[in-house]
Formats: structure tokens, sequence, C-alpha cells
């Protein structure tokens, strides 16, 4: 318990400044949205837009002009934002003591290697998902502030699940990098240039008709929001996502006991 209060503490500061990141992109999204309703053309300006610059910023096959579409857009960049602060919490999670010089701290404890792993990675896991908490709420919250008729709700709800699960599987795949490779700075290196491959492959998936077979290797993609808003979930995606989740966890956990903390 002292171990998870003491990784608790350590990430509060990071965690505000993640929250107030969300927050105004929330907030100054929605206002935005206020601007988009009743003007004629928008649709006509984003379709004007090649098509791979609606795929940079998340905008294929949406309607910008609808609440649905336009939010689908907004939580676009929060599900990039909460996949950025997973990768550094999963990293944290192994390399923390490495960077600081004070493993003698924490693993001479009378406790196992696993144990200390498995604690870390709960912290990081309350921390996701207090995050993604506050994406709904400061969703919700923003919508009724500017006095927007809300008929998304449930749409919001599944967004946010999604945020949850994919910043998941990126928190363990950084937190299994970091296991495997000896300097701290690689691993965070290397999960990071993961995810920017599987944001790369997200757009090809977009622009490019014939390559449906692109979305099994990119996470941003396993929950597309054409079917969150139409009200379908791709069971198929879903459990693609949890057993590699399950499956980095496992093994950076084995690889984390062998690991040499002194190089």
């Amino acid at each position: 318990m002292n171990i998870l209060i003491r990784e608790l503490r350590v990430g509060v500061k990071p965690f505000v400044f993640w929250s107030i990141g969300l927050f105004f992109i929330v907030f100054a999204g929605m206002t935005k949205y206020t601007g988009f309703t009743g003007e004629a053309g928008v649709n006509e300006i984003f379709n004007a837009f090649p098509k791979v610059v609606l795929a940079v910023f998340g905008m294929v096959d949406l309607d910008p002009t609808t609440l649905g579409g336009f939010y689908a857009i907004l939580v676009y960049y929060g599900i990039i934002i909460s996949i950025i602060y997973s990768i550094s919490l999963g990293s944290n999670a192994v390399n923390r003591e490495s960077i600081d010089k004070t493993y003698e701290f924490i693993f001479t404890k009378p406790r196992s290697r696993a144990y200390i792993y498995n604690v870390k990675m709960i912290s990081a896991t309350i921390y996701i998902s207090l995050f993604c908490i506050l994406n709904y709420v400061f969703s919700i919250a923003s919508i009724q502030t500017l006095k927007i008729d809300n008929t998304i709700s449930t749409e919001i709800l599944y967004f946010t699940v999604a945020m949850w699960i994919v910043s998941m599987l990126f928190c363990t795949s950084a937190a299994l990098f970091s296991s495997i490779f000896v300097k701290p700075e690689k691993g965070i290196l290397i999960s990071n240039l993961m995810f920017l491959m599987t944001f790369l492959i997200g757009m090809s998936y977009d622009i490019f008709e014939k390559a449906s077979y692109l979305r099994f290797f990119a996470p941003l993609k396993y929950f597309l929001p054409s079917e969150i808003l139409s009200g379908k979930v791709n069971l198929l995606f879903i459990l693609l996502c949890l057993t590699l989740t399950v499956v980095f966890y496992t093994t950076a956990s084995k690889t984390f006991v062998k690991k040499d903390l002194l190089a």
C-alpha cells in the first residue's frame, strides 16, 4: 500500500498538467462548435480539403456541422493526448527509479519485483481511468455550459470507454518496451515511434479505400467514430485490443523481473 501511495503522489503533478490540457481542448473545441452551427457551406469547405488533410485531423466520413460529428473530431485529439500521457505512465512505471537513480529506495524493500511492477501499473491504470472520466465530465459540462442540445450522451460515454481501452494498450506496450531495453530513453523512444507508426497506418487506412486490412495495425481505428455514432461496436477489435493489452502487460512483468536496474 505504501508503494501505491508513493506512486500516486509522484503522479499528481503530471496528471494535473495533462488534465488542464484536456480541459482546454474540450471547452475550446465545443466553443468552436457553436460557431459552426447554422453556417452554410461548412461541409463544402471541408469536402474541398484533400483526403490526406482530413485523415490527419480525424475528419474522414464525419459531418462537423452535427454535434456527433464535431465531437468525434474533438475526441480524436483527446484520445491522442490520452495515448501520449499513457505512454509516459507506462514508461515511468518501469524506468522512473533508474532515471532518478533511486531504485535502492524501493527495490530493497521485502517485496518481489513482480509485486512492485503490478502496483506501479495499478497506479498508472488509476490515472488513466481518472483522465478518461474527466474527459466524460468535461464533455458533458461543456455542452451544458454552452447550452448546446445534448443528443449524444451515450456516444460520449462510448468514446470515453474507447479512449480508456486504447490508452491501456499503449500504456502496457510502453511498459514492455521500457522493460526490454536497458537504457530508459530508448524504451521511451521506441514507444513513441510505435505510436507514430500506428498513427500513420491509421491515416493510410482512411486515405486508401482498399486498405481495410490496415485497421488491424492501427489502434486509433479500432473504434471508428462512424460506427460509434451509428450505435455499432466491433467486438473483434475490442477483443484484439484487450488481448494485446494483457499480452503486453504479462510479458512486461516477466521481462522487468530480469532487467538490470544498475545498467
